[in-house]
């Protein structure tokens, strides 16, 4: 276990399979759930899956885009800030931020993003 992050990073093959299949269908029910407009079917879906794979980009970015969606920028700060703590206590990917979720959230916070 990674004490300072406080989860175990997947060691065997079969781990990785099974944390990369409960982000799919994370994935897809987040999906799914915004198709219906299910808020917080959205959130639970969401939630799940970084429970396999803290940090997961693709699902921060469902979140944040969700909470900007409905106007909480401090819901967005809050997601966006508690990804930078993850980062800073974990440092297997050199500590730096996604550059999708960097430009995400650039853009959900009215700054242009140069590409």
């Amino acid at each position: 276990m990674d004490t300072r992050s406080g989860y175990r990073w997947v060691e065997r093959p079969i781990e990785r399979q099974a944390a990369v299949l409960v982000v799919r269908a994370a994935l897809l029910m987040a999906e799914m759930c915004q198709q219906i407009g299910d808020v917080a079917g959205v959130y639970w879906a969401t939630a799940k899956g970084l429970l396999a794979i803290p940090g997961h980009d693709e699902l921060l970015a469902i979140r944040m885009r969700t909470h900007a969606d409905l106007g909480d920028m401090s819901a967005v700060r809050a997601e966006w800030d508690a990804y930078c703590r993850l980062l800073a206590a974990d440092d297997w990917n050199g500590a730096e931020p996604s550059p999708k979720l960097v430009e995400l959230w650039r853009r959900l916070n009215g700054f242009s993003v140069a590409r």
